[in-house]
């Protein structure tokens, strides 16, 4: 983007180097991804013999991609034949063990702290009689999901709020906000999405409703009061396997790779947190401020963001 834009890579010669030759490059750790192969009697067996004789690997990073759950006795019992096997072969593997390849057995345990994702959508309103307004489910995944049994699909939804404005070319009219949610009939709420009919008069003409449509997705909410709890006892059940640690791949929200910027991760546990964040604010509110542009208040828009995003970071930590 121009002469001064940042370096944002550098490739630096090395002296008496050769480039892509194993004799000068011989690295020592290498990832190991499980599939079908490796959950078979021995199956860990071909990845370790072939590394031992053919590599300097002593360290993998080792992860599953493959529709089975860590908390599964097992698979745990697999990995430990592994991890003894690699330690027999001057080999250590340091295992994911992610609350993300536990999804179900989180589920199972706490059904209501999943994660939320907040879709937030208008529709201009009319002078008399019903506009109804559909949003469709989400259905996220990466690479946590690749040959798991299920992506982080939609497994539920629910109206949240929904907002009625003046809206024109400089945002909306902050004093012209009104909550209208007692006006919405919802009509479907379920995995497949969410509808509503909201109920019209003359006070509404002109004016713009914003729906927040929350889905409730296949997969432990960040901010869940049993995360952190739930992630322990997954260590301490494999506390008896000779592993050389334990690993995260890229924690946090599912990856979105089709970015709805008007779509805003939420849970009732993270509206908690926001609410100590900035009292006395309140989550749901804020969604649209962060949302949509109002007329003047761009420095108070830009604050309550900056809260959001810096809550993450603080709990990823």
């Amino acid at each position: 983007h121009g002469d001064d834009a940042p370096v944002r890579a550098l490739q630096v010669e090395l002296e008496a180097s050769t480039p892509n030759d194993p004799s000068f490059s011989r690295p020592g750790m290498a990832c190991w991804f499980w599939q079908g192969d490796e959950f078979k009697p021995d199956g860990y067996k071909t990845f370790i013999d072939l590394h031992r004789e053919h590599s300097s690997v002593t360290l993998l990073t080792t992860s599953i991609r493959h529709p089975v759950e860590v908390t599964d006795p097992a698979v745990h019992e697999q990995i430990k034949r592994a991890a003894e096997y690699a330690k027999a072969n001057d080999m250590a593997i340091v295992m994911d063990l992610d609350v993300r390849l536990a999804r179900q057995a989180f589920q199972n345990a706490y059904p209501d702290e999943l994660q939320e994702i907040a879709c937030l959508r208008e529709i201009q309103l009319s002078d008399s009689g019903e506009v109804q307004l559909s949003v469709d489910s989400i259905d996220l995944s990466d690479h946590y999901t690749f040959g798991s049994a299920k992506t982080y699909c939609t497994v539920s939804s629910r109206l949240l709020r929904a907002y009625a404005y003046n809206t024109g070319a400089e945002g909306i009219d902050p004093d012209t906000i009104k909550d209208i949610t007692e006006r919405c009939r919802v009509m479907q709420t379920d995995m497949k999405g969410l509808t509503v009919a909201i109920l019209c008069d003359l006070s509404l003409s002109g004016k713009t409703a914003c729906v927040l449509a929350a889905f409730t997705l296949f997969t432990p909410d960040v901010f869940a009061p049993h995360l952190i709890e739930f992630e322990r006892n997954i260590l301490k059940q494999y506390s008896d396997v000779p592993l050389a640690g334990a690993c995260k791949d890229e924690w946090g929200f599912p990856g979105r790779f089709k970015v709805n910027t008007n779509d805003l991760w939420y849970s009732e546990a993270m509206a908690r947190a926001y609410a100590e964040e900035r009292p006395p604010r309140e989550l749901v509110r804020d969604l649209l401020l962060m949302a949509k542009k109002h007329r003047g208040r761009d420095q108070e828009r830009l604050a309550v963001i900056n809260c959001y995003m810096e809550m993450y970071w603080k709990r990823y930590a």
